[in-house]
């Protein structure tokens, strides 16, 4: 069976990657916007009115733009800032692969780590349900191999009996 195209992006031609994200985009607007009156309505139980006429009301049309530059150069300047930021960490870890393939362990550090003989973990390997105790998780992750040995436990020996 064919996969879906949704799981597999890299079959998506560009258009359709980018008519995904502006639809995408605009349902975001879309959602966001119908919070406006809520956030009015929360703004002026708190009083933003009088920061609107203490702030702005006063101002004249040079001074308004004066204020719109001021607060815009600082927004583009953090922006290009990060642009930037984004930009030299690009080209300083573009070509380096810092994943490395997990380490193979093998079944006598498996068993030892894990204070297993090995039964348990031919057992623990080829069940197809597996139930385990609460002692039996404390023994195969205590810190240090407990006082009874592994092949002392009586749930492996019923299970072995049977």
């Amino acid at each position: 069976m064919r996969p879906l195209i949704i799981e597999r992006p890299d079959l998506q031609t560009r258009l359709q990657r980018y008519g995904y994200l502006s639809v995408t985009l605009i349902c975001w607007l879309l959602w966001l916007y119908l919070f406006v009156p809520l956030l009015s309505l929360v703004a002026w139980v708190l009083g933003a009115t009088l920061i609107y006429q203490t702030l702005l009301q006063g101002l004249q049309v040079e001074e308004l733009r004066a204020i719109a530059v001021s607060y815009g150069s600082g927004i583009l300047l953090l922006a290009g800032v990060f642009v930037v930021w984004a930009f030299t960490s690009y080209l300083r870890f573009r070509d380096v692969d810092r994943r490395r393939p997990a380490v193979r362990v093998d079944d006598e550090r498996l068993r030892r780590g894990h204070h297993l003989s090995a039964e348990e973990l031919a057992a623990l390997r080829s069940a197809q349900r597996l139930v385990v105790s609460a002692d039996q998780l404390a023994r195969m992750f205590a810190e240090s191999a407990p006082a009874d040995a592994a092949g002392d436990d009586p749930q492996v020996r019923r299970s072995e009996a049977a």
